[in-house]
Formats: structure tokens, C-alpha cells, sequence
């Protein structure tokens, strides 16, 4: 192995050897420029993408999420007098969950689209839990379209689905807290309840709890539950007996599908008077016209008496009377007395007539329909609608609602749901303008990685050049006159001297031109140019 490691160094010595020093020099220069864009490329890319987390905050909310961002090395910063929180864009569902389990910040803007953005490193039960807050979110969401209900929180627990065959089965069950605008019905309270427990799997109705923000309770599981509810006064029950009927015409107009949206307003004309009647029957008699008597009162006198021997009258008596004068004559009288109660047979009918009885002959119905004309910008485009103006102008010029024919058959439809003669309905078209969408451009984002590629690309093209042999032809110094007639002069004395065959300075003056043809032609013209100078 050392012997191995000594030829491998050796091959790269020499290797090295082979370059000039202003090469070596080039070679180490782009090395360095490569180490460097490479750390500059690092850099770049593991830098932080700071976005917003929440805005608005108050000092101890963001003291609070400081610290606990830190704690957890959550990259982050605060802007705007400490009031808007930045953080990592890779981390943001890190710190949306951990600051929503802590309860500092509610997550009631985790959306389903930030539940499965998720990377390899997000755990099976992160993953669960924040598809959980998503839908606990969505539900919220939905019941805050709910008159009335300015916000609503969701929490659900769910019966955990890997347990022992010999545990008891769990059900889930759900509390809502909703913060209102008003006072809401019975009903309203528990539609909210029916809602969530369709939403839901394995949830019951009992299973549910439904709060305001002032801790009051409206819905505790029962569902016992009727119109009138707890309402309290005539305006409630009214309101809640119009709701009701605004409800049925409205799901009645939108099911027939002509139009897209439909206003309802009904004014009910409610009897609040409380009346009540009796009546009694009497038995009659077979064949008898008149009922029996409650009382019998019978009075019978019966008496006898005897003559006295005279008329009565004012006839005179024939005989001169006696005294003492016995009775002529004597009477007896008998009376009978009967007083009875009786209690006939009758049929007692009492009558109470209810109270809040719709008076539909009083009663109205009001009916708006809107009918949306879509515009769309890019179909205009394409069909060269918008050549000879703007978009901005086109929607100027057909922002009109136009009134459209009422079709008989909906004031009818209207009448029989409601049980009302009084009903007017009126129909538009509504034109909606739908803008081309504007698709941000994300080569912003690419640029500073593509121009480190072509530093990289242009590096590693020079240190090729760099490293490509180069063939290096030596040129001979020039000659000037004065060394070429000395170096003449001196080969005109040994031929003198040596005439008999060729001196030494003329072989090597030959093997000179032979040699270096292109250095005795240079010479030769920077001859011609000095004589003709």
C-alpha cells in the first residue's frame, strides 16, 4: 500500500511538473474561484426563506413565540415594532403546530393544502395531526357562514384506532365554542350539532358540546328539541317561524336551477291573542224537547170542611140568633212540600284556541333572484372581444343588472309552499367579471442558482484549456546588420586564409540557414527595409 501511494504521488508530481508556472498558477486560481462559488452556492441555497407567520401581535404574544421558537432552533425574527413574526418557510408547519399545541397563537388559518405539504421527514402522527387541524379548521369555517355566528373553534377528539382487540370500543366526540353576534335559536343551536355529527365519523349527537365565548352552555348532547325552543318573547318566535319558511322557499327556488342565488323575506302576520271557550250540553229525553231540571220544587195543599147552616153572603138571617152561638160547622187542610237538586247528564266542550296562529290572508313574501353572467377575461381574449377596449372598460360598460320575466310558475310554486296569496318576486341577471389569473413568475427564485451553474461551467472550461498541451516553438533572436557583416567579415578572412575548402564559420553559418530558414528570411527583410529607409 505505501508502495502504491508513493507511485500515485509520483505520477501527480510529475503530472504537475509538466506545466509552466504561469499555468500552475491559472490552475490554482480556478480552483480557488471554484471552492469559492461552490461555498457562495451552499450559502445561498441553505439561507433561510423568511415568511410571514402571523401579523398584528401584541408584546407578550410575540414574547412568548420567541421563546419558544428559539428553544425548538426554529430560524425566525420580528419586524414592525415586534408586532410581525417571520420564519422559516421550511420550518412554517413545525411552528404552526408547536405554537398551536403550546395554545399562544390559534391556527385557525391551517388549510388543507398545508396539511399535506409535508416532507420525508414528517412523522405518520404529525401527519395525522395536521390533516386533524385541518378539518377541525374546515368546520369552523363552515359554521362561521351560519347567521349570527361571528367565529367558531372546532376541537375533535378521535377514538385512537390502534388499540388491543380486548379494549373497549371509543367514540369520538367534539366541542364547539362559537363567539355571536346575536342570540341564537334553539334550532340554529342544534342544526350546528347535526352538522358536526354527519361531518364526523363515529360521532353521536350526545357526544357533543356546544359553548359560547362567555363559557354559557347551548347544546350539551340532548336532542330534544322543537321550534319554539327557549324563545322568550313573540318577536323570537316570529323571527324563528320566518326563518323557517325563508329556509323552505329559498331550497325550493335554488332546486329548480334557473338561478344561482335567491333572497327571501317573509312577514308573517302572527295572532298572539290568547282565547278560550266553554260549553255545556245537556241530556234530553227520548221524545222531550227540553233538557232535564237541574231542581224540582213541588208545593201540594189538600183540606175538607162542613156547612154552618147559613148562606153566606149579606143575606139576613131568618131567625133571631142565641147566644152563646156553638160552630156550625168545621174544615182540615194537609200541604205537601218537595225540594230536590238534580244533576242531569251533560257534556262539558272546552275550547282553547292556540296561540301565534299565522294569519296567512296578513301575511307577505318577498322574493329576489339572481341569475350570475359570467365574463370571463381570457375567453374574451381568445375570441377578440377586448381588441377595441380595455378590460377595465368592458366591465364598466356591462356592470348594468338587467331585470329578467318572472316565470308564473315560481309565484305559484311560492304560494303553496308558504300558504300565502301575497307574493312578489323579482329576477336578475348579475354579470360577475372573472380576471385572468395572474401565475407568479418563479424564475426570480432561479437566478442566482443558474448564474452560479455558468461560473462553475466557465471555471471548468478554463481549467481544461488550461490543462491542453500547448506546442511552444522557440524563435531565434534576431540578427541585426552590424553581428550579420562582422559574422561575414570574419568568414571572408578564413577563406583567406583557408581557401583551399570551407571554413568552419561558413559550415555553421549554412547549417544555420538550413536550420532556421524562417530567422535568414526575417534577416533578409529587415535588410531590404533599412536600405530602402
Amino acid at each position: 500500500m505505501p508502495e502504491f501511494i508513493t507511485n500515485f504521488s509520483n505520477q501527480i508530481t510529475e503530472y504537475w511538473n509538466k506545466f509552466t508556472r504561469t499555468q500552475k498558477i491559472q490552475i490554482i486560481g480556478i480552483f480557488l474561484a471554484s471552492i469559492a462559488a461552490l461555498v457562495i452556492l451552499a450559502v445561498v441555497l441553505s439561507r433561510p426563506n423568511m415568511i410571514i407567520y402571523a401579523d398584528n401581535l401584541t408584546p407578550d404574544q410575540m414574547t412568548a413565540m420567541v421563546e419558544i421558537l428559539t428553544a425548538n432552533n426554529i430560524a425566525h425574527r420580528y419586524e414592525d415594532n415586534a408586532s410581525t413574526l417571520y420564519v422559516d418557510s421550511r420550518k412554517f408547519q413545525d411552528a404552526k403546530l408547536l405554537l398551536f399545541e403550546q395554545g399562544i397563537l390559534s391556527a385557525t388559518t391551517f388549510q388543507w393544502k398545508e396539511a399535506f405539504n409535508t416532507s420525508l421527514t414528517t412523522s405518520s402522527d404529525d401527519r395525522a395531526m395536521m390533516q386533524q387541524l385541518a378539518f377541525e379548521n374546515e368546520l369552523g369555517g363552515l359554521i362561521e357562514l351560519i347567521d349570527k355566528v361571528k367565529s367558531a373553534r372546532v376541537k375533535i377528539v378521535l377514538p385512537d384506532t390502534q388499540r388491543f382487540v380486548l379494549q373497549q370500543d371509543k367514540v369520538a366526540s367534539a366541542s364547539v365554542i362559537l363567539t355571536t353576534n346575536g342570540e341564537l335559536t334553539e334550532d340554529q343551536v342544534y342544526g350546528i350539532a347535526s352538522f358536526v355529527e354527519t361531518a364526523v365519523d363515529n360521532l353521536s349527537i350526545g357526544n357533543i358540546k356546544i359553548l359560547d365565548s362567555n363559557a354559557k352552555l347551548l347544546f350539551n348532547g340532548s336532542n330534544d328539541s322543537s321550534i319554539f325552543g327557549s324563545l322568550n318573547s313573540h318577536m323570537d318566535y316570529r323571527d324563528a317561524y320566518e326563518a323557517k319558511y325563508e329556509r323552505t322557499i329559498e331550497s325550493l327556488l335554488l332546486a329548480r336551477g334557473e338561478f344561482d342565488d335567491a333572497v327571501v323575506g317573509v312577514n308573517l302576520k302572527i295572532d298572539f291573542d290568547s282565547v278560550s271557550s266553554q260549553s255545556e250540553v245537556y241530556s234530553i229525553a227520548e221524545g222531550e224537547t227540553e233538557p232535564y231540571p237541574t231542581r224540582v220544587y213541588i208545593y201540594e195543599s189538600t183540606g175538607t170542611s162542613t156547612d154552618a147552616g147559613g148562606i153566606p153572603g149579606t143575606d139576613t138571617n131568618a131567625d133571631t140568633p142565641t147566644y152563646p152561638i156553638d160552630g156550625g160547622g168545621g174544615s182540615e187542610s194537609e200541604v205537601f212540600i218537595s225540594d230536590k237538586d238534580l244533576v242531569p247528564n251533560s257534556t262539558i266542550t272546552k275550547t282553547v284556541r292556540s296561540i301565534g296562529n299565522i294569519i296567512p290572508e296578513d301575511s307577505t313574501v318577498t322574493v329576489t333572484l339572481n341569475k350570475y353572467i359570467y365574463h370571463r377575461q381570457a375567453l374574451l381574449e381568445e375570441q377578440g372581444a377586448l381588441e377595441d377596449t380595455t378590460w377595465e372598460q368592458y366591465q364598466e360598460d356591462n356592470s348594468i343588472r338587467n331585470a329578467v320575466e318572472v316565470d308564473p310558475n315560481i309565484v305559484q310554486l311560492i304560494a303553496n309552499a308558504s300558504n300565502i296569496d301575497e307574493v312578489f318576486v323579482m329576477a336578475y341577471e348579475v354579470p360577475v367579471f372573472v380576471d385572468t389569473p395572474i401565475v407568479e413568475s418563479q424564475v426570480a427564485d432561479y437566478i442566482p442558482v443558474i448564474i452560479i451553474i455558468l461560473m462553475i461551467a466557465l471555471l471548468g472550461y478554463a481549467v481544461y484549456k488550461g490543462t491542453e498541451p500547448v506546442e511552444i516553438t522557440e524563435v531565434e533572436p534576431e540578427l541585426s546588420v552590424e553581428d550579420m557583416l562582422a559574422t561575414t567579415k570574419s568568414g571572408d578572412e578564413l577563406e583567406a586564409i583557408e581557401y583551399d575548402g570551407k571554413s568552419e564559420a561558413r559550415v555553421q553559418i549554412e547549417r544555420f540557414v538550413d536550420e532556421n530558414p524562417d530567422a535568414v528570411a526575417q534577416l533578409l527583410r529587415n535588410w531590404l527595409n533599412e536600405d530602402w529607409e
